[in-house]
């Protein structure tokens, strides 16, 4: 039995064939019909329309009106931002306790483990609210700071673990550098905690032979990222901000 115009018919008319919607139902739509992503066949066959026209329960649909999805909160949350104060936070406090403690290079380092996760977050969210654009720019932004990581690694087993000093340095604090570098696998500027001193710690001031060999592939991967990562996912924020109802 076919879906065909509200009834139930044994087999389609001429002209028409049988389409399988995204709610598995076998329905008799013209010949050729296909429809959009969030699209289904009217009940005639004959056209597409919204998969989600109505929601309940206070949902809204998204942008994309493709689907369903909570409607706004009451109030807005800020985990990200809340997370990133309180990093900040311990950052300055170990800068004033130590005075060779680094506040900017520790600070990069927590925040830019925040970035990771709030690139996740973006296209999660952006795909759920139906804002393509969004989703597109924080979708390059992560493939192209994968790579950034990626090629971080490879320049410090490359360049920077064969620096004799900084090697006899790994040698005391092995535990150390796997952690730090398994944090760069997440964002490649975590690794300014292997010099940032925070709390003043030994294992957090590992220094170098050839301090260039680590400090100059890390800019220049710093500059790319600002133009790969940074600004399409500020590009990102602007219009989902702009397409989104506050509160989200």
């Amino acid at each position: 039995m076919f879906f065909y115009n509200y009834e139930c018919v044994n087999e389609c008319a001429k002209g028409y064939e049988v389409f399988e919607t995204s709610r598995k139902i076998e329905q008799c739509v013209i010949s050729g019909l296909r429809c959009a992503f969030g699209y289904e066949p009217m009940p005639s066959g004959l056209a597409c329309q919204l998969a989600s026209q109505i929601c309940e329960d206070g949902s809204v649909l998204n942008f994309a009106k493709t689907k369903c999805i909570p409607g706004s909160p009451s109030h807005a949350f800020f985990p990200l931002l809340i997370s990133a104060l309180i990093l900040l936070l311990l950052a300055f406090l170990s800068s004033r306790k130590f005075k060779d403690s680094l506040f900017y290079s520790n600070s990069i380092a927590f925040l830019s483990l925040l970035e990771t996760i709030g690139i996740f977050w973006l296209l999660i969210e952006a795909d759920r609210m139906g804002v393509a654009p969004s989703i597109a720019l924080a979708a390059v932004a992560l493939l192209f700071l994968i790579g950034c990581n990626l090629f971080f690694t490879f320049m410090f087993w490359k360049q920077v673990l064969p620096d004799h000093t900084f090697k006899f340095w790994v040698a005391s604090y092995w535990k150390t550098t796997i952690g730090i570098m398994c944090l760069s696998l997440v964002n490649f500027k975590a690794a300014r905690l292997f010099y940032g001193k925070f709390m003043g710690l030994n294992n957090l001031d590992a220094p170098f032979n050839e301090p260039d060999h680590f400090y100059k592939p890390f800019s220049f991967m710093s500059v790319f990222n600002v133009i790969t990562v940074v600004l399409p996912i500020l590009i990102a924020d602007v219009v989902a901000y702009v397409h989104v109802d506050w509160g989200y």
